[in-house]
């Protein structure tokens, strides 16, 4: 896997850019839709635009999301049939998921060249809302936000293990997948992009931490999880109280078969992070607030709970160094990354020296 990485770098260095003539082209022969305006959306490796258009089948008029997908998962024998067939099963919540958009021959993902090389491309239906970067936050609607995105993420597990137990939505595996976090220990080769070795030395401990779970995996929970559950992948609302509430869950790009755990470390370290940046926050309430959330619609095995914390760290552990990996070898990604890593360092080094301990004395209380 780490061979292919490498190439993923080299193809999207390759990548051509299509123009959005191209992308009118491309919707009209794969999705037969007419576009009436096309505009390039912020990705990571995944090439996202808004589209607004009609479709010719149905004479229906709306707003769309079309997704290229990157190389790597283009590659992957029905990683991304399956992803969509779990969208396309996923039941109504409170908060919106995209819906795939089928072409007329019924199939949700087509296939292009445009941009230079073979790539899978899906059409999905677009969540109205505003995303991370236009939030104005304050130490009081930030707490009420972690714990309605803490609802939104419980509701959100709760559907996809349910799903899970039906054979027709199982992902196929990603054996060896650095970017999964519970194979954090497969980017030890990577370690040398942390430049503070107290840092360094911690993330190696947490390395073996996870890497021992390959011993004994049997007391987490695997089921299907949409693993990239931040901030950046949820829509939100304001309302007439300056709050916001979560409208919309994003980019499902990452899910897969996993660890049910880190479905809740993710957004919680997301979360976290943020109060790094709210005046008068620290980051054990907005936790709290968020396990109470999460935690009436999905309920953890006390081992599980009690492995949470070295979750939470592998996370943070995670984008300090395969974010500043790709952002060295990749300049092309640095827009898209979002996580100082003098920040992420910061965590990893407070929540270490913390301890597990007091860690976990705040969420048995949740």
């Amino acid at each position: 896997m780490l061979f292919q990485t490498t190439i993923v770098y080299i193809c999207v260095a390759m990548t051509i850019v299509p123009e959005i003539l191209d992308i009118s082209k491309l919707l009209l022969d794969k999705f037969n839709l007419e576009t009436e305006s096309v505009s390039r959306l912020t990705g990571y490796d995944d090439m996202n635009y808004a589209v607004v258009g009609k479709c010719l089948s149905s004479g229906i008029a709306g707003k769309y999301v079309l997704k290229i997908v990157n190389v790597n998962d283009s590659n992957t024998e029905n990683l991304t049939e399956a992803i969509m067939n779990v969208l396309h099963l996923l039941p109504s919540m409170e908060m919106s998921t995209p819906r795939p958009i089928a072409t007329d021959n019924g199939k949700f993902v087509e296939h292009t060249s445009i941009t230079g090389i073979a790539r899978k491309v899906v059409l999905l239906s677009y969540i109205d809302g505003i995303d991370h970067k236009e939030l104005r936050l304050n130490e009081d609607n930030f707490l009420t936000l972690c714990h309605n995105i803490g609802c939104c993420a419980g509701r959100l597990a709760s559907q996809l293990h349910i799903l899970s137990n039906d054979t027709r939505t199982l992902l196929p595996l990603r054996p060896n997948d650095v970017y999964m976090t519970e194979s954090l220990h497969l980017s030890r080769d990577k370690l040398n992009i942390v430049t503070n070795l107290n840092v360094q030395n911690i993330c190696s401990k947490i390395m073996d931490v996870i890497e021992s779970l390959s011993a004994k995996p049997s007391f987490l929970t695997k089921t299907l999880i949409h693993h990239d559950l931040c901030l950046e992948n949820l829509v939100f609302s304001p309302n007439v109280r300056k709050e916001y509430a979560v409208v919309g869950v994003i980019d499902f790009s990452d899910m897969t078969f996993g660890y049910s755990i880190f479905d809740a470390a993710i957004p919680i370290a997301s979360c976290m992070y943020q109060t790094y940046f709210v005046n008068g926050l620290t980051y054990f309430p907005a936790a709290k607030l968020f396990m109470s959330g999460f935690q009436q619609h999905i309920t953890f095995k006390p081992e599980e709970i009690d492995f949470l914390y070295y979750a939470v760290l592998a996370r943070f552990a995670s984008l300090r160094i395969l974010g500043g990996y790709d952002v060295l070898h990749n300049p092309q990604t640095s827009q898209h990354e979002e996580h100082e890593s003098s920040t992420l360092d910061y965590f990893i080094e407070e929540l270490w020296c913390v301890g597990k301990e007091r860690f976990d004395n705040v969420f048995r209380r949740s």
